[in-house]
Formats: C-alpha cells, structure tokens, sequence
C-alpha cells in the first residue's frame, strides 16, 4: 500500500481546471486563488466543488433559455456545501501509518 496526500494549491487548481475545461467560466474567477483557499480538499472533493458549480451554471441556463457560465458565485456556493471529506485527525493516522510502513530510515552513506 502507498499512502498519496492530499493535493497541493497548484494541484487543487489544476484538478478545477481540467474539471472545468469546455465550460464557459466568467473571467472574474481565478482558479488559482481557489486552490489557495482550498488546503485540506482531496481530489475527489475538488470534483464535487466543481460539480456543484456547473449544476447552478445549468440550473440558471434551463430558466433563462441562455447559455451561462460559471460565476465566482458559483464556486463560493459549491465551496460552502462541499466540506473536506477527510478530517485532520484521518490525514494524521494515514501519516503515521506511511511512517511506520517505511521503517528506519537509510542515510545515503549506509549503502556502503
């Protein structure tokens, strides 16, 4: 078994990015400052954020009849009802579960 942290700011915004790609996104929505504001979110919570933005988008489409894009409104809805689905105390057990699976830990020189 492999234990795989969370993603990283970079990681969370470029998981939005490909989430999102071909959907029309209002260009008052910086991606990058949301995967700042997001530590703590897996990737699958990512998905649900962005899930949760483009149903509101097409919500808003079926009852105007125009096509709509996916406002910061959107994004700060889908961040409010999609919480991080792994608590502190869980990424802790997993780290220490990592820690004990490697064993002692080999200097460089040991290989001599």
């Amino acid at each position: 078994h492999v234990y795989v942290g969370l993603p990283d700011a970079a990681a969370r915004s470029a998981i939005l990015r490909i989430q999102l790609e071909g959907v029309p996104i209002d260009k008052m929505v910086d991606l990058e400052q949301i995967g700042l504001s997001t530590g703590g979110y897996s990737g699958a919570d990512m998905r649900g954020i962005s899930d949760v933005a483009k149903q509101r988008a097409v919500n808003r489409e079926i009852a105007s009849g125009q096509e709509d894009c996916i406002s910061l409104s959107d994004l700060e809805a889908a961040l409010k009802k999609v919480r991080p689905g792994i608590s502190d105390k869980q990424i802790q057990e997993f780290e220490e579960w990592r820690d004990r699976q490697a064993g002692p830990n080999l200097s460089p020189d040991d290989d001599e």
